[in-house]
C-alpha cells in the first residue's frame, strides 16, 4: 500500500473516533441532569428587625384601673358655689354657716354630670336615700386613714364594700338633700365634696361635717385628698354690707 493511502485511512480512522466521541459526550449531557442552584431568600440569610413574639412571651396588657396619682372629683377644673339666696358666703371650705362652718367645698355642676373617686380606695357608704342633708352620698374609704365624702348626687353607681381606683366614676350630680332648696330656686347642683381623716365617727360625718364646728378634729381642707391639684377655682369673694353706715 502506498503512503498516501496509508494517510487517507488514517485520517478516516481518526475522525470516525472524533465523531463517536461527539456522539458520546451528547449523549452524557442529555442524560445527566443540570446541578440545582439554590438562592437563599433575603429574610433566609438575616434574621428579623422586628420578630413577633409568641403569644406566651408578649408582655401582658397593663391593668385599666392602674392610677398614676390622685384624680379630680369632677373632670374638669370646677368653680366653688359663690354667694346665693341659700348660703350668703357660698360653699367655699370654711364659708360661714350658722352656727359653724362649712367643711367641705361645694363644686358647681350640671345635673347628671358624672362624679369620680379622687383615689383608690374602699366604698364604705353608698346612700341611695337621703344620707341626712347630704342626700345620695358616697364615701370612700382611702386606704391611708382618710375619708373623701361625695355629697348631693342623683345618682349612686357603686355598692358598699366595693373597690374603686382613682378616675372611677361613683354617681351623678344632683340636688339631694338639702340642695333640693337649690332646685326650687333654680340655683345649679354641686358636688358636695369633703375630706375626714382619723376615727371620726360616721354620724358625725353625716350630720356635722356640712356645718362644722370652727376647729372639728378630723376635718381637713378636700385639697388634701387631691393632692393639691388644681381641681377648682375660688369664687370671687361676695361683698359685705358695710358696718359704718349710722341708722337715721
Amino acid at each position: 500500500m502506498k503512503a498516501f493511502e496509508i494517510r487517507i485511512v488514517l485520517w478516516c480512522f481518526v475522525m470516525t473516533l472524533a465523531t463517536l466521541g461527539a456522539l458520546g459526550f451528547a449523549t452524557r449531557a442529555e442524560t445527566t441532569p443540570p446541578p440545582r442552584l439554590t438562592i437563599a431568600s433575603p429574610q433566609q440569610d438575616r434574621p428579623s428587625q422586628n420578630p413577633e413574639p409568641a403569644a406566651a412571651e408578649r408582655a401582658p396588657e397593663p391593668p385599666s384601673g392602674l392610677t398614676s396619682g390622685p384624680k379630680c372629683p369632677l373632670n374638669r377644673v370646677a368653680m366653688v358655689r359663690g354667694s346665693d339666696s341659700e348660703a350668703r358666703e357660698g360653699g367655699g371650705f370654711d364659708a360661714a354657716r350658722a352656727n359653724g362652718i362649712h367643711g367641705a367645698v361645694d363644686l358647681d355642676g350640671f345635673l347628671g354630670e358624672p362624679v369620680f373617686a379622687v383615689v383608690d380606695g374602699k366604698v364604705v357608704v353608698a346612700a341611695q336615700g337621703n344620707w341626712g342633708k347630704l342626700g345620695k352620698t358616697v364615701v370612700v374609704d382611702d386606704l391611708d386613714g382618710g375619708r373623701t365624702i361625695y355629697g348631693h348626687l342623683h345618682t349612686v353607681d357603686v355598692k358598699p364594700n366595693s373597690a374603686v381606683t382613682a378616675g372611677q366614676m361613683l354617681g351623678t350630680m344632683g340636688y339631694s338633700g338639702n340642695a333640693k332648696r337649690l332646685q326650687a330656686k333654680n340655683l345649679p347642683p354641686h358636688l358636695h365634696f369633703a375630706y375626714v381623716r382619723g376615727s371620726v365617727p360616721f354620724t358625725s360625718i353625716r350630720d356635722s361635717v356640712d356645718k362644722a364646728s370652727a376647729g372639728t378634729t378630723g376635718v381637713l381642707h378636700p385639697m388634701r385628698a387631691v393632692g393639691f391639684r388644681k381641681c377648682w377655682e375660688d369664687p370671687i369673694p361676695a361683698m359685705r354690707p358695710s358696718t359704718h353706715a349710722g341708722s337715721h
